[in-house]
């Protein structure tokens, strides 16, 4: 939930969005799986302690992916009435439009976070869109689904931080140019960038906190193939829906 990539026009799919989990490792999860309500499939790695998930997608094309934080880092300021996660899985699992389901959502007492939004058909983005909730003030807008963008948590990562990454992703974009495939972006996700740990793609703290899995997500015959690469204990799982 704490660095995510967009890359459209991918050698081997349209498009591809792939989130790195920074998180205390002791924290439990559950690996991807595909959940139903009624003819609803939805697939998601779950974290059990808040009973929410950062990433997850629906068997109706939707895509939506959870970075902590706004625009900068902020003060905690617990108890919270909801766990960000739980929103997402709520979003996921409702069929309302994304700018309804955010106008019409209590977020008073929600701690401030980032979403991603992608809804795609016949494995065509048709909407992509980023909802910001500052604590205060809902920020909606829709992104260009032609642009590669990447976004780093403002809770890890300071806005140098930020810049720094930015620009191993332009790199990243330029050396590989038209030769893009699902597993260089998640080479680059799985990579080493610089000799600062703490703020590389793949990080690593004092106090446990590290970058714990990686989750990527193509469309596979109008539908959504979902990667899960436990780096903890050196496993993957894949799930489609």
């Amino acid at each position: 939930m704490c660095t995510v990539s967009y890359i459209p026009n991918v050698s081997d799919a349209g498009f591809v969005l792939t989130s790195n989990r920074d998180e205390k490792s002791f924290r439990t999860t559950v690996v991807p799986q595909i959940y139903r309500i009624g003819k609803l499939k939805v697939g998601f790695p779950k974290d059990v302690q808040a009973g929410g998930s950062w990433i997850a997608a629906n068997g109706n094309g939707r895509l939506c992916c959870l970075l902590n934080g706004a625009f900068e880092a902020h003060e905690k300021k617990p108890p919270y009435a909801q766990s960000r996660g739980t929103v997402l899985l709520e979003l996921i699992f409702s069929e309302s439009d994304v700018f309804d389901f955010f106008q019409e959502k209590d977020l008073s007492e929600i701690e401030p976070f980032t979403m991603i939004v992608l809804d795609q058909q016949g494995g065509k983005v048709r909407h992509f869109n980023e909802f910001i909730w500052d604590g205060s003030t809902k920020h909606f807008r829709e992104l260009n689904q032609k642009l590669a963008q990447i976004w780093s948590s403002v809770t890890l990562y300071n806005s140098e931080n930020r810049k720094l990454r930015n620009q191993w992703f332009k790199r990243f974009l330029q050396e590989n140019n038209e030769k893009i495939s699902s597993e260089k972006i998640l080479a680059f996700h799985s990579g080493t960038h610089t000799s600062d740990q703490s703020i590389d793609v793949v990080m690593e703290r004092e106090g446990g906190m590290k970058t714990v899995s990686i989750t990527q997500v193509v469309p596979a015959d109008g539908k959504f193939r979902m990667n899960y690469t436990d780096l903890q204990n050196n496993t993957n799982q894949e799930i489609e829906l």
